[in-house]
């Protein structure tokens, strides 16, 4: 028989329907999303207690419960001791659940959380017709995903220069933790004044047949350099001054004041956090995730690389529900991602728990008719949109396409 004080100290759990969602819910909690009963009740915690001694902990917990649940159906699981620091964290638990539904705090959180971001981009549109904006939810972190050489890094310039122009006052931070500082600023100032002469002079315009030569020629001389334009090719030789113009701009108006900041940093992602944080970021990109690293996984070099990578896009989603700054972070897929059809978000590679925990997850893949983009999750949008934007891969500049 049920015993009546336990049964209304937990009743959610002496429910018989319920049983089925608790026990998915005790599997996803030790880390097993979505896997089978039967095959959770198999796995042996032992093999855990060594290098994930928590986990091992919540997987002997969960199957002592889900046993049973089993066998006594309505009744309560057994008592179990409940470690020191754990009571603690659940009392404070139970303590916020008395003023979960203050009209106060909900209120106030809702004017803190703020709107989502305009980045200025859509990815196809919506059942009723209308753009679909490129997911930038304020409390989420973004992963945009692309097999090498798949303009992960030149996207995020395309965005962090687009969210720049229509967020004037605010600030945005770049970083980088495989290519240097000076080599995101090249990628940026490219992009930068080719955007600037494309909405000058027409998108059909460019600096040079190689830009990014022109631009170290540029720095190595102190003068824009014809080098790579042809004596016949008079409008690219018109565009001297236009760049003169545009690189001042670039770094009086965007980095001297602090608008756009580019870091190359090989440091825990807890540290990064408080960069971003530190810096007041209106937004924050990082370059790329699969190289993140926590204080726990450089401290311990044994640790899994799946382990640090779930421990790190762990702490992305904790801080960008707390801070409401959103990063937007890049990632390699397997090269098995070859055409649209095979964008799909278990191609994301080294592990799983990067699309988990993300808000939105974006694919690219250069087509032959432009930047093919799909969204594959949105936690607050629509998923499963598509469009091909224009990209200029010389000028480092990727575009919605005018007629779409």
């Amino acid at each position: 028989m049920t015993d009546p004080e336990r049964s209304q100290e937990n009743p959610l759990r002496s429910n018989l329907i319920v049983n089925e969602e608790y026990i998915k819910r005790l599997i996803s909690i030790a880390g097993f999303e979505d896997m089978p009963v039967e095959e959770f009740e198999a796995i042996d915690p032992g093999v855990f207690v060594e290098r994930e001694p928590e986990r091992a902990l919540q997987i002997d917990t969960a199957q002592k419960e889900i046993k049973y649940i089993k066998e006594n159906d309505n009744s309560q699981p057994p008592e179990i001791q409940v470690p020191e620091g754990r009571a603690l964290i659940v009392k404070e638990l139970c303590a916020q659940l008395n003023i979960s539904d203050d009209r106060s705090e909900f209120i106030s959180f809702i004017r803190s959380s703020g709107p989502a971001l305009d980045t200025g981009y859509f990815v196809g549109r919506k059942p009723g017709g209308d753009k679909n904006p490129w997911p930038m939810d304020a409390s989420e972190f973004t992963v945009v995903a692309a097999p090498t050489g798949n303009c992960k890094t030149t996207m995020s310039v395309n965005l962090m220069l687009s969210m720049a122009e229509k967020y004037p006052t605010e600030k945005f931070l770049f970083i980088t933790l495989e290519e240097s500082s000076g080599a995101i600023h090249k990628r940026l100032l490219n992009c930068f004044s080719s955007r600037r002469l494309k909405a000058c002079t027409g998108n059909d315009n460019y600096f040079s047949s190689n830009n990014m030569g022109t631009i170290d020629d540029f720095y190595s001389t102190d003068e824009f350099t014809l080098q790579y334009v042809s004596e016949k090719d008079d409008l690219r030789r018109d565009n001297k001054s236009h760049f003169k113009s545009f690189e001042q701009e670039y770094w009086n108006d965007y980095v001297k004041t602090g608008r756009i900041k580019v870091l190359y940093a090989n440091a825990p992602v807890e540290a990064l956090c408080e960069v971003i944080a530190i810096n007041h970021s209106k937004a924050a990109f990082i370059d790329y995730i699969q190289l993140l690293n926590t204080e726990e996984s450089l401290e311990n070099s044994k640790m899994e690389r799946r382990s640090a990578l779930r421990s790190a896009c762990v702490a992305l989603k904790e801080f960008t529900s707390k801070a409401n700054i959103p990063i937007i972070a890049t990632a390699q897929t397997t090269r098995e991602v070859t055409d649209r059809n095979s964008m799909q978000l278990n191609k994301i590679a080294d592990c799983a728990d990067i699309e988990r925990f993300a808000g939105s997850a974006v694919f690219l893949l250069i087509g032959e008719e432009g930047l093919d983009v799909k969204i594959l999750k949105n936690r607050s949008g629509v998923t499963g949109t598509f469009t091909t934007m224009d990209f200029y891969g010389n000028e480092s500049v990727i575009m919605n396409k005018i007629d779409e």
